[in-house]
């Protein structure tokens, strides 16, 4: 996590909140460079103290071609400008067009990675938006659906070892249901 937010901080100021989105929602840096105002929904559900808010955006172009919903978390979400018209980029350029993914990959994201002494590519956001899933309790077929994989065994073949953290805390979990 730590490295997420030295990444996000040395990259451009504007360019801050799509970083986290990147490393926290499992989108592939063309679905996030495609992804409209109007594409991020908030529903609230409960009232009082028990009201939840959770927010997602609806990736339309997915590599896949069929599109999904991936849940941002609600400090991401809140980073987000949603006060802008739904027809425009989630993400915009200085100038205030749709972001060229090849270009912010050069321009901004390169330049953040050196000065945080990290080797690592836009693609590795999404591997560790699926590790923060995984470590957050999420299931495998959680995680296939925000990532959208075909199947639960393209996830697990992947991310199966980051799973091995969690066994340990399953004796407590089994433990705490048990009335013996």
């Amino acid at each position: 996590m730590k490295q997420l937010d030295d990444l996000a901080n040395a990259c451009q100021p504007a360019y801050k909140a799509m970083t986290w989105f990147l490393g926290t929602t499992g989108a592939r840096i063309g679905e996030c460079c495609a992804v409209n105002v109007e594409d991020v929904t908030k529903r609230t559900t409960g009232t009082g103290k028990k009201q939840v808010v959770r927010w997602r955006v609806r990736v339309r172009k997915a590599k896949s071609g069929k599109g999904r919903d991936v849940p941002i978390p609600a400090k991401v979400a809140n980073m987000l400008d949603l006060n802008r018209p739904g027809t425009e980029p989630l993400f915009t350029s200085g100038h205030g067009t749709r972001i060229d993914k090849d270009h912010w990959r050069s321009r901004v994201f390169n330049v953040a990675k050196g000065s945080c002494s990290l080797d690592i590519t836009p693609h590795d956001l999404r591997h560790t938006a699926a590790s923060l899933m995984i470590r957050s309790g999420a299931t495998v077929k959680d995680v296939q659906n925000a990532l959208g994989h075909e199947s639960a065994k393209m996830t697990l073949d992947l991310y199966a070892g980051w799973w091995d953290d969690a066994l340990d805390d399953v004796s407590d979990k089994v433990n705490s249901l048990l009335d013996i």
